[in-house]
């Protein structure tokens, strides 16, 4: 179980940095279109890109920095009470594993209308703003809705582990 441990926590950090590196680009890009650009289109673009962008560094730097003392903490209780690594790791995975279920829906529906404002802006003569809105929160909640369903998956197989794990 304790390679299960390290694996899972492992990737999560490694995902961390994924989250980081596309907040940062993300960032990066509404700060040139704002600045530099400064066209309805990129300011539309911007705004998303810069609004989910620093819900990616948080979450990425959260993760990043608490993971290690956490697998350390859980690799110590597996050790020393493992029947209650296995109660408190299944219930926390179930926990973790609703959320994304609420983080998908969210991240779905913004997509959606992200998609909206896109063929708004592009047909609807909503307007370059418009597009530029859809084009920012399609691409950023694409890459969370991937990213999402990645760890989601990463967090079922990890569960199974746990769950077949004898104390």
């Amino acid at each position: 179980m304790k390679s299960q441990v390290k694996n899972y926590y492992s990737s999560e950090k490694k995902e961390s940095l994924l989250f980081i590196g596309i907040g940062l680009v993300a960032l990066s890009l509404a700060v040139i279109g704002l600045l530099y650009y400064k066209t309805n289109l990129w300011m539309g673009i911007s705004v998303p890109l810069l609004s989910v962008a620093v819900i990616q560094l948080f979450t990425g730097l959260t993760i990043f920095f608490r993971t290690d003392r956490q697998m350390k903490i859980l690799l110590e209780q597996l050790e020393k009470t493992p029947q209650l690594f296995k109660e408190e790791e299944t219930l926390r995975l179930k926990e973790i594993n609703s959320n994304f279920n609420l983080y998908r829906n969210v991240e779905l529906l913004v997509f959606l209308l992200g998609i909206f404002f896109l063929l708004m802006g592009g047909f609807a003569n909503w307007g370059m703003m418009s597009l530029g809105i859809g084009i920012g929160l399609s691409l950023q909640m694409g890459i969370m809705l991937s990213l999402d369903l990645f760890a989601n998956w990463r967090t079922e197989l990890y569960l199974h582990e746990v769950k077949k794990f004898e104390a």
